[in-house]
């Protein structure tokens, strides 16, 4: 007597291409997706940035100069930004007074994702009172 049975399932062969396959693609894909994560984490910086100019703009016209101290201006000395991806800080311009000038740096919080950012700062994202900017501003 014959048997009819009817094989069903991969062979060891497919299933090598279909692992091979999906190995090529994501090797494609994640540096892609790693890329594009950076890019917009970037977001996190540039909110609280913009933010922080706004608000030494109102400061210096009630003072009469920009702060370095994000104190004054409701922030923590330390502050972060929302997602806690950078640590924000505040400086004279490197060619003027802080009465003329204010550049407010997002420097990568140490441990987090943007550490690796290479936006052609270093991950730094910069933005100054004359609307300076460095770091991957658009």
């Amino acid at each position: 007597m014959k048997s009819d049975s009817v094989k069903n399932g991969f062979t060891l062969l497919e299933l090598l291409v279909v692992v091979a396959i999906l190995g090529v693609l994501f090797s494609i894909a994640m540096p892609q997706y790693t890329a594009y994560t950076l890019r917009a984490n970037r977001q996190d910086a540039f909110s609280i940035l913009t933010a922080i100019r706004f608000a030494q703009e109102g400061y210096k016209a009630d003072n009469g100069t920009y702060s370095a101290d994000l104190t004054l201006l409701g922030y923590d000395s330390a502050q972060e930004s929302v997602d806690g991806l950078y640590v924000i800080s505040a400086a004279a311009c490197a060619d003027s007074t802080i009465a003329q000038c204010v550049v407010l740096t997002a420097t990568p919080k140490a441990g987090e994702s943007q550490v690796n950012d290479k936006n052609g700062a270093g991950g730094v994202i910069t933005i100054n009172t004359r609307l300076v900017k460095t770091g991957g501003w658009k």
